[in-house]
């Protein structure tokens, strides 16, 4: 195997200026603002841990809760970027999160995963994503799951950082890491899966936008 030299990430001398992506969305979907019931302890959580590979259709609240788990925004800081960092659940280089959330399922077309505001965007270009269906099919059968597609947005870490791209894979593990581990909380059955999601997601915006992992949820 070929390792690619990926460079040492570190803060550059003088940020850049970022224009962060304005997603193509439609209809806004607000999600229901709970707090789970979470009293199993880590070591419990982390011993019964298992990718689940039967998945059935799970009501769009269980999803709710948790994306809210691992991704909801709990306060946010103006920066010289361009944009706001934001602390949330999971860690993030410099707390600029630059992984996105884009869910489909049961009555739920290709949406975008609004942290902030804790809501759905369905996705006026959605239809580009299609393909990823019949791709996760391929891995794992099951028609009635919620498909969670990782989306980077590199521009974003490369505002502060040199050598950004290894920074951008590891919130990208990072992000799925804690989901798998939340949706063991939640008894919520949850498999990552081989797929980056490439080349369907770079289409939504040319050039700045790029699949980074793929993965279901539903019911056990």
């Amino acid at each position: 195997m070929e390792w690619i030299d990926l460079g040492v990430p570190r803060p550059k001398e003088q940020p850049e200026l970022y224009q962060p992506v304005k997603w193509d969305s439609e209809e806004v979907i607000s999600l229901a603002m709970t707090k789970p019931n979470l009293t199993a302890s880590v070591g419990a959580v982390m011993n019964r841990r298992r990718s689940s590979r039967r998945l059935e259709s799970m009501p769009l609240s269980s999803l709710a809760d948790l994306l809210a788990t691992v991704s909801q925004v709990r306060d946010r800081l103006d920066t010289p970027y361009g944009f706001s960092i934001e602390r949330r659940p999971t860690p993030s280089a410099g707390a600029i999160h630059p992984i996105h959330i884009v869910v489909e399922g049961p009555g739920i077309p290709w949406s975008h995963y609004e942290a902030k505001s804790h809501a759905l965007s369905r996705l006026s270009n959605g239809h580009l994503l299609e393909p990823l269906g019949s791709a996760c099919a391929e891995i794992i059968d099951a028609p009635n799951a919620w498909t969670l597609l990782f989306i980077a947005e590199p521009g974003r870490t490369a505002a502060k950082y040199a050598f950004a791209q290894s920074l951008v894979w590891r919130d990208a593990g990072v992000l799925q890491g804690t989901l798998a581990i939340a949706a063991e909380a939640l008894d919520i059955g949850f498999c990552l899966l081989g797929l980056t999601g490439e080349p369907w997601a770079s289409m939504l915006s040319e050039n700045r936008l790029i699949g980074v992992g793929v993965a279901l949820a539903g019911a056990r």
